[in-house]
């Protein structure tokens, strides 16, 4: 989960959903 330190805090939240499913 490298990539989400990168992320503002709306993209984390979407990138999170993502990995999940």
């Amino acid at each position: 989960m490298c990539c989400t330190e990168k992320l503002n805090s709306t993209q984390q939240l979407n990138y999170s959903k993502d990995i999940r499913d």
